[in-house]
């Protein structure tokens, strides 16, 4: 409770040792997350983001920090959940809320900092498949940020479009085989490839 914003942000630092993120009603736990919610130094928001534990209870309100008022603390928060958290411990909501920072925040550190977290590691977490990829998406609840995440793929060259998108000559004989075949994560992976097409 102190009045210097530094002394709050070591205090921190010194509290997240005592903490059991695990429990909901573990006191440290519950004091970092006011803190991260309600103080109003942002070097103090991103020493929680630094030094809480992450678990089921923490974690929503980590993410909810990448809509924070302050531009760095929006970066932080990416930053940390690239580092400490993997792709599939995200629901399928909270994956979508956080790639959807690469269209909507209007800091472009902050969209760095989506891209990094998609490029370097979310991608290598799907072995480089953009299928996969799309299944962890969700892409008929969240096309559009599904749509804009392949974009980003696309532009850095991260797969080979045609060999993996590709239909068998067997499949594409047949009319009732390429329905078949043209899963949603496809038909979505193929519209991001068309629209990155020269005019």
């Amino acid at each position: 409770k102190d009045k210097i914003p530094t002394v709050r942000v070591h205090a921190i630092a010194a509290l997240a040792r005592l903490q059991n993120p695990e429990e909901e009603d573990d006191i440290v736990t519950q004091a970092l997350l006011y803190r991260l919610e309600h103080d109003l130094s942002a070097d103090v928001r991103k020493s929680v983001l630094t030094n809480i534990g992450l678990s089921r209870t923490t974690l929503p309100a980590v993410i909810a920090r990448t809509r924070d008022v302050r531009e760095d603390v929006r970066r932080h928060a990416y930053t940390v959940l690239a580092a400490r958290v993997d792709l599939r411990a995200f629901s399928l909501s909270q994956r979508a809320q956080l790639l959807s920072g690469y269209k909507n925040d209007r800091s472009p550190r902050v969209q760095a900092a989506v891209k990094e977290m998609l490029l370097n590691t979310w991608w290598p977490r799907c072995n480089g498949n953009a299928l996969t990829f799309l299944e962890n998406l969700d892409v008929v609840s969240h096309g559009v940020v599904a749509l804009s995440a392949m974009e980003v793929l696309i532009q850095a060259q991260c797969f080979d479009i045609a060999g993996q998108l590709a239909l068998s000559s067997d499949v594409l004989a047949s009319a009732s085989a390429i329905v078949a075949h043209l899963t949603p994560e496809r038909a979505l992976a193929w519209l991001a490839a068309l629209s990155k097409q020269p005019d």
